[in-house]
């Protein structure tokens, strides 16, 4: 071996060496990526060695963008984030690879925009897996997706777009909750394991479905009491789907030996609801943890809205026994109904709270009530049919 050899093996050596013992920066990589692409590559302005040394300094920087038959990853690059305005992703680009599959890096897109990311080239190896796409920006109207480009034959990675504010993103899976001919659920009928029968519920009726509820026991006669007419005690028919209910809602008087305050405590109306985790009875009504089955909220239709209103209330453990009343959909401190139309419905729990205060306690939820309230004008008559209730997830 002649010392010429011997000095550009050396070179080589040290080369090497350096190159394994020091990892590329992977802002100056993608730089160094994308001027080799376009047949850029740095070149020393400075002979600083023989043509041998030359040579392996080049080999060096190909090897830190390839790496023959293995997987190579491009690193990630990070768009850039405007503040106050809608910004664009930045672009991620994967590696090469001879041999093996390229790997482009995820780009996080700026607000509103997502970020292109271009997979890496995949020469006579397996495929190259396109960029990830920048997430749109939260709080746009509605973010745009990255955009994924596939390298030579590779496939491209979804891009994700943004979600509209308070929209709870793009899409549901809906879980269909039938009741029996009686109006049983049963375990086995939905695949989140809610168990529970539809029910009747007034200010007339106490625990066991009949009087005295808690109306007549502060002391007001039958005749000031709400009542439900159908369904009647003991069975809850399911008519085609639908459960329905009618009866009046009492006008509030006053509370006994309190002239002029109304006694919304004790004369609080009427309506029909379903439990979500009770195997049977009362006294086996436990709560449904929403968040566990990742339900987000609920659908229905109605088919006609009482004209007083109806509120869907959301009952739960934190707020039972609570004079304000359990959480409901659109609930304000004035108690107005929740906004409810003819036709399908559709509320999620950040729509759900308390009149006066508090956040759903999506952990404990014992079912869902359909409850037209009292009034200080009027008797509330009302009749009204539910079908087609579903969990949303």
């Amino acid at each position: 071996m002649t010392r010429a050899h011997r000095r550009a093996e050396t070179a080589w050596e040290r080369d090497e060496h350096g190159r394994r013992h020091s990892r590329p920066n992977p802002i100056a990589l993608a730089a160094l990526l994308a001027g080799a692409s376009l047949g850029q590559g740095c070149q020393s302005s400075a002979g600083r060695g023989s043509s041998a040394r030359d040579a392996s300094q080049q080999d060096a920087r190909r090897d830190a963008v390839t790496d023959t038959g293995n997987p190579a990853t491009g690193d990630a690059a990070t768009g850039g984030m405007s503040s106050g305005g809608a910004g664009s992703g930045g672009a991620g680009t994967g590696g090469m690879s001879s041999g093996g599959a390229g790997t482009g890096g995820p780009s996080s897109g700026g607000a509103g925009s997502g970020g292109a990311g271009t997979g890496g080239t995949s020469s006579g190896g397996g495929p190259a897996t396109g960029g990830m796409g920048g997430a749109g920006g939260a709080g746009a109207a509605m973010g745009s997706g990255g955009i994924s480009t596939g390298g030579g034959a590779g496939s491209a990675n979804p891009a994700t777009g943004g979600a509209p504010a308070g929209a709870g993103g793009a899409g549901f899976t809906a879980v269909p909750i039938l009741p029996d001919s009686s109006g049983w659920v049963d375990a086995s009928f939905n695949s989140v394991g809610l168990q529970g029968a539809w029910y009747r519920f007034a200010d007339s009726l106490g625990a066991n479905d009949a009087p005295p509820g808690i109306c007549q026991l502060a002391g007001h006669p039958d005749a000031a009491c709400s009542v439900i007419t159908s369904p009647q005690a003991g069975a809850f028919p399911n008519v085609g789907g639908r459960m329905c209910a009618s009866g009046t809602a009492a006008k509030a008087v006053d509370t006994p030996a309190m002239a002029g305050v109304p006694d919304y405590v004790h004369i609080d109306g009427a309506g029909i609801g379903l439990d979500w985790n009770n195997p049977g009875g009362p006294a086996a009504r436990s709560v449904f943890d929403a968040m566990a089955k990742h339900v987000r909220g609920i659908s229905f239709d109605i088919d006609v809205v009482p004209v007083a209103g109806l509120r869907v209330e959301i009952p739960t453990r934190t707020a039972e026994g609570r004079e304000q009343g359990p959480d409901y959909w659109g609930a304000t401190p004035s108690f107005p109904p929740s906004p409810v139309k003819i036709g399908t419905n559709t509320l999620l729990w950040a729509d759900v709270t308390g009149p006066r205060d508090g956040v759903l306690n999506v952990f404990q939820i014992f079912g869902v009530r359909f409850h037209v309230a009292t009034s200080t004008a009027e008797n509330r008559p009302f009749s009204f049919c539910i079908s087609n209730l579903k969990l949303l997830m």
